[in-house]
């Protein structure tokens, strides 16, 4: 991670508080500050529990429009969040305890854009 964009960040207070408990339905939580590129994606992958509200929270830097897409283990689309802009969220409850994998996508043309991502 840049190590000047995670300073903006905080100093914007973006990284206050974005932390998971404990409590809450991932085992690994964000955040997480990154950048994808035009047109690009990033790809990270969190182990949800069973049972539990996991929610998964993308706020993004406004230059361009980013999507939000969460698929189980056998890569089955589990929520997305689409909307023409930067900030997308969404709320699922696994069926099972597993690993699932969180895509950001970059639809933005020619821009790429910053963003936090958070679990929960």
């Amino acid at each position: 991670m840049n190590t000047l964009l995670n300073s903006i960040f905080l100093a914007a207070g973006l990284g206050a508080g974005l932390g998971a408990s404990a409590e809450a339905g991932s085992y690994t939580p964000g955040p997480y500050w990154d950048y994808v590129t035009p047109n690009g994606e990033a790809v990270y992958f969190e182990t949800f529990e069973g049972g539990f509200i996991a929610s998964v929270v993308l706020d993004g830097d406004c230059f361009s429009d980013i999507d939000l897409w969460v698929y189980d283990e056998y890569r089955n689309l589990i929520a997305k969040s689409t909307s023409y802009g930067c900030q997308e969220r969404v709320d699922f409850t696994p069926l099972w305890t597993g690993e699932f994998m969180i895509v950001v996508e970059n639809h933005g043309k020619p821009n790429g854009s910053n963003f936090v991502l958070t679990t929960y």
